[in-house]
């Protein structure tokens, strides 16, 4: 779902809070390297976070034309610091408590321009009532594996920055 978003909104950054094992992270970079491909103006950027980088699936060497940045921080403190203004795809994947998710959405909203969009992966209750506050659109969704192992993700994605 992810990947498919990136393809389709060409954001110009992707910040993704709580990288874990880099799974995600290496299908959002190839996302944008394939969006490069399709314009060749630009270079886009992924910015990783987490409080604790290691044993990553993903080699921050094997970029192509995409500016990758693996952080080791916390992102409510990266956030606090970041001002470049984007189209930003926001992943909150880190802490999933609903005050930490709500601080993470006000923060990073200063830096959206049109066409930015914030990802849920828990179809959290802070990220419908922060869409309600700012009067953002939001469409949820959840998986529903047939007899499987995995119950399949409920995923939020507040749109119209």
């Amino acid at each position: 779902m992810w990947h498919i978003l990136a393809r389709l909104m060409k954001p110009e950054v992707i910040i993704e809070s709580g990288v874990f094992k880099g799974l995600g992270t290496g299908l959002l970079i190839f996302a944008l390297h394939k969006n490069s491909m399709e314009d060749t103006t630009t270079r886009p950027q992924f910015i990783g976070l987490d409080i604790k980088l290691k044993n990553l699936f993903y080699n921050e060497n094997n970029q192509s034309n995409v500016n990758v940045k693996l952080i080791e921080n916390d992102s409510i403190k990266f956030l606090e610091n970041y001002n470049d203004k984007k189209k930003i795809l926001y992943i909150s994947d880190a802490d999933h408590s609903y005050d930490f998710e709500i601080k993470e959405y006000k923060l990073i909203k200063k830096n959206f321009t049109p066409g930015s969009v914030i990802i849920s992966d828990t179809g959290s209750k802070s990220l419908s009532d922060f869409s309600l506050s700012n009067n953002k659109k939001m469409i949820c969704f959840s998986e529903n594996p047939d007899k499987h192992w995995y119950q399949g993700a409920k995923c939020s994605v507040s749109y119209d920055y």
